[in-house]
């Protein structure tokens, strides 16, 4: 359930930037519309911080978890005891496969989901605009 609310707060908040992309493009830059605009740029930067926070989350996961990874693999295990040996062999093959945030089970959230989201909604943001004249 958490998933499925992940990826629906993605999908609108690029369908948010994308819709917000577009009003800032319409607006005439006159004395009426100045404060229109302002509460618009606003809200457009506010979405991008909250998609771009959600994203950082997602990157760090699997940067950390790689680290982890890395970690384990350079320390001399074999001069562990036993026991600890048995312990860092497991946590190596564990560390092999990244742990990542998915929504949906689809998309894993890192920089690169923030950017073609981002991407894709301005172009179709530049879609609209261009179909509107």
């Amino acid at each position: 359930m958490c998933d499925l609310s992940y990826t629906i707060n993605i999908v609108f908040g690029m369908i948010i930037i994308g819709t917000d992309s577009v009003m800032m493009l319409q607006f005439n830059l006159d004395m009426e519309n100045v404060c229109k605009f302002f509460a618009t740029l606003f809200h457009m930067i506010s979405m991008l911080f909250i998609g771009f926070i959600q994203s950082h989350t997602g990157q760090n996961l699997m940067d950390h978890s790689a680290d982890i990874f890395q970690e384990t693999i350079t320390k001399p295990w074999y001069l562990l005891p036993p026991r600890l040996q048995k312990l860092s062999l497991l946590i190596m093959m564990r560390s092999m496969k990244k742990c990542s945030l998915t929504a949906s089970k689809l998309l894993t959230v890192s920089y690169e989901l923030f950017s073609k989201g981002l991407q894709m909604a301005v172009s179709y943001a530049m879609i609209f605009h261009s179909l509107e004249k």
